[in-house]
């Protein structure tokens, strides 16, 4: 069973029926705690994005399209992040982020530069 001093997030892949596989667990950062899904870079599959609240960062994990993902992208947002949103704030179809730092008292926006 993970804990969080892994530094994970777990995925649980459904099997239709209501059941889950066995978890396949990915890096993440130091404590993440906030977890979203989009389609960051337009390839049509689905990638995590990831707050890591003691480390300062978020992690973007591409999805392969078949349930697994790449190593994570990590992107350093202020002091404890703490939340995260994705919409797109240009006049774009590309989806940015929006990322709460708790100990920082602002907000990071974080524009997709993704072709």
């Amino acid at each position: 069973m993970a804990t969080y001093y892994e530094h994970t997030i777990s995925v649980l892949l459904g099997n239709g029926d209501g059941t889950f596989q066995n978890q396949t667990m990915y890096p993440s950062g130091n404590f993440p705690n906030s977890i979203i899904v989009g389609d960051f870079n337009n390839d049509n599959k689905f990638d995590l994005a990831v707050t890591n609240l003691n480390d300062k960062s978020v992690s973007v994990l591409l999805g392969n399209g078949n349930g697994t993902f790449q190593n994570r992208i990590i992107y350093t947002v202020g002091t404890s992040p703490f939340s995260i949103i994705a919409s797109a704030f240009r006049d774009d179809t590309k989806l940015d982020l929006v990322v709460t730092n708790a100990g920082g008292n602002n907000v990071i926006i974080l524009l997709n530069s993704c072709s």
